[in-house]
């Protein structure tokens, strides 16, 4: 049994015992059969769509939110960013001993290595974030806007000179004589 606090300081524990599985496979009319976390990609689902996630814990602590009068929207308010992504670790691991215990060793390794991959990818992002990289694509993001920005304005330039060239028959601007700062219009 795993356990994680929301924003608010309650405790909530993530137990997957076989009644529990079952149960969040029906609450959720089989939407969260967890069961079988490579089917329909269910695992790698949960493991990158939090809002998809967040739905699956709600299943998870329903019977404790109803023991504590906490409804689904409190229980979200109280769920801050780093609340849900510490019960997602939690949770992946809960459901890794699950399968474990049922002696599935195969499918315990699809949780735990989508699990891994997950904590590998946001490390490897956080490091690239942390290199001067991003400020040199900052730089050609903000040097290509500038180019296409004064291609712009040439063009816009070209029109307008264009527009207010004289016509070949000698008008201006579509009129026969040439504006004057005295003629009424």
């Amino acid at each position: 049994m795993q356990t994680f606090k929301d924003s608010s300081g309650r405790s909530w524990e993530i137990d997957l015992p076989i009644g529990e599985v079952v149960r969040i496979r029906k609450a959720s009319e089989g939407r969260f059969n967890l069961w079988e976390p490579a089917k329909d990609d269910l695992a790698s689902q949960l493991a990158n769509e939090m809002p998809l996630f967040w739905e699956l814990l709600w299943f998870v602590v329903e019977p404790q939110a109803l023991a504590k009068n906490v409804t689904a929207e409190e229980f979200g308010k109280a769920l801050a960013a780093e609340c849900l992504y510490d019960s997602q670790k939690k949770f992946f691991s809960e459901w890794h001993d699950f399968f474990l215990r049922l002696q599935r060793p195969d499918l315990a390794a699809v949780v735990e290595k989508l699990a891994q991959y997950r904590a590998k990818a946001l490390e490897l992002v956080r490091a690239k974030l942390a290199t001067g990289e991003m400020e040199q694509i900052d730089q050609k993001v903000e040097a290509k806007m500038h180019t296409i920005l004064n291609e712009q304005f040439g063009k816009l330039r070209e029109s307008l000179d264009s527009t207010l060239d004289r016509t070949p028959g000698g008008s201006f601007g579509g009129c026969d004589r040439e504006p004057s700062a005295t003629a009424a219009p």
